[in-house]
């Protein structure tokens, strides 16, 4: 195992279909914690 492997965070996907609450969940997240950032692509 190599020591000097750097954590760099935690990468959340958010999926499913439409209507099913991925926009809440998200605002949520990104209220409760600043080090959470949003990413869409």
């Amino acid at each position: 195992m190599c020591a000097n492997i750097v954590r760099r965070g935690l990468m959340l996907v958010l999926s499913s279909p439409s209507g099913a609450g991925k926009t809440t969940l998200s605002r949520g997240l990104l209220a409760s914690d600043d080090a959470v950032t949003m990413s869409v692509s």
